[in-house]
């Protein structure tokens, strides 16, 4: 079906936060659902303090998936037609006596002052300083809750099981976060949890991040990369992915329905060479060095104020503490990764390039690469070879 196609193609991945931009997506898919007349599934891929809150509000209180917590079958059919009947029963025999010990205001007002005892003294002090107004509501409610117990003595035995098994389920019930929890219709969200974002490389097509808290979002990135649609809003952090075919950006939920209905109907443009060259090592390098240049001038102003002296100094301490193997465990330990190894990475390629191109000459036998690729051996000699070719002609 329709609905099961899209649920296999709309996804996001992340930190489960409400800073990450999932209350707004929720608003999205309430609009969504006013544009089209559904929801649109979604797979909400990832972990976090927020995961627990943010599940309960796209499914609402009690998920589909998973009992209701008020089992409303254990309560009688005819509950309610069973306390009127004993309401009439009561008003047409009041000669009755009631032969159990009413509880009394006093008892229960003494009960919540023996509470208030066990506060610290600053709560104490606190209650005891209320305003005469507060202190005659606290006396009424001690009232009611006096009448209340006194009418629930004389419920039927069943009816008052009922309702102590009603009660006891909602006492177990979480307090709403949101207003989203209240919702009758779930949102078909599902929450398989945190998993590597390359899995999803097959299995969806649409890539939906909200979110206008990211400096520049490397999931966006990695959806574009892979050839996914990224619809995303229009702010300042995602103005580099503006230039993909495949990001379809937006401004409001319009324009949020109408980006995620194209996507559904259509298929991503395949990535160029030029634009897949953009999600390199070598052009981030390019760019980040880019983005590090400074003018002559602006060199020249920080050698007056003695600035550079201390930019050479960081520079050398960044170089000298990331060489070999404690770079490494350095970089390790400050969760670099997979590229933590580059010390070790580097010494293999230069083993590897011994063997294959350091022996294919023999005249260059015995000289390290570095001293043969060096500027000065190189025009020393083109000179020797070319003075051998004039002694010959």
């Amino acid at each position: 079906s329709s609905t099961t196609q899209q649920q296999a193609q709309v996804y996001f991945i992340g930190k489960l936060l409400w800073t990450k931009g999932l209350d707004i997506l929720l608003e999205y898919e309430d609009y969504f659902k006013q544009v089209t007349g559904e929801y649109f599934p979604v797979d909400i891929y990832g972990s976090g303090p927020d995961q627990d809150d943010i599940a309960r509000a796209f499914l609402g209180r009690w998920p589909q998936n998973e009992p209701t917590k008020i089992d409303v079958e254990k309560v009688s059919k005819n509950l309610f037609s069973r306390l009127f009947a004993w309401a009439n029963r009561r008003r047409r025999n009041k000669k009755k006596i009631n032969k159990e010990k009413p509880v009394t205001t006093e008892e229960i007002y003494k009960d919540i002052l023996d509470v208030i005892e066990t506060f610290p003294v600053k709560a104490r002090g606190s209650i005891e300083s209320l305003p005469a107004q507060a202190r005659d509501t606290l006396d009424q409610l001690t009232e009611d809750l006096a009448k209340a117990h006194k009418s629930a003595k004389g419920i039927p035995t069943k009816a008052r099981r009922a309702l102590n098994q009603l009660v006891g389920d909602l006492s177990k019930t979480p307090i709403p976060r949101t207003l989203y929890e209240l919702r009758r219709q779930p949102v078909p969200a599902t929450f398989p949890g945190r998993v590597d974002h390359a899995q999803l490389k097959s299995s969806h097509k649409i890539f939906v991040n909200p979110s206008v808290s990211e400096v520049l979002c490397t999931t966006t990135a990695e959806a574009l990369a892979m050839g996914k649609f990224a619809i995303i809003p229009v702010h300042p952090s995602n103005s580099f992915f503006l230039k993909f075919p495949n990001c379809l950006a937006y401004r409001n939920p319009y324009e949020f329905v109408v980006n995620l209905q194209w996507a559904l109907t259509h298929d991503p443009v395949p990535l160029s060479e030029e634009l897949a060259r953009e999600f390199t090592w070598e052009e981030a390098t390019n760019r980040f060095i880019k983005s590090a240049a400074i003018t002559h001038r602006e060199a020249r102003q920080r050698e007056l104020l003695g600035r550079s002296k201390i930019d050479e100094r960081i520079a050398w301490f960044h170089n000298e503490l990331g060489k070999g193997a404690k770079g490494d465990f350095i970089r390790k330990a400050f969760g670099a990764g997979p590229v933590s190894d580059q010390h070790k990475y580097v010494t293999i390629k230069s083993k590897q390039d011994l063997v294959d191109g350091d022996m294919e000459d023999d005249e260059d036998e015995g000289l390290s690469r570095k001293f043969r690729d060096a500027a000065f051996v190189k025009a020393l000699r083109a000179a020797f070879e070319n003075g051998i070719t004039t002694a010959i002609e």
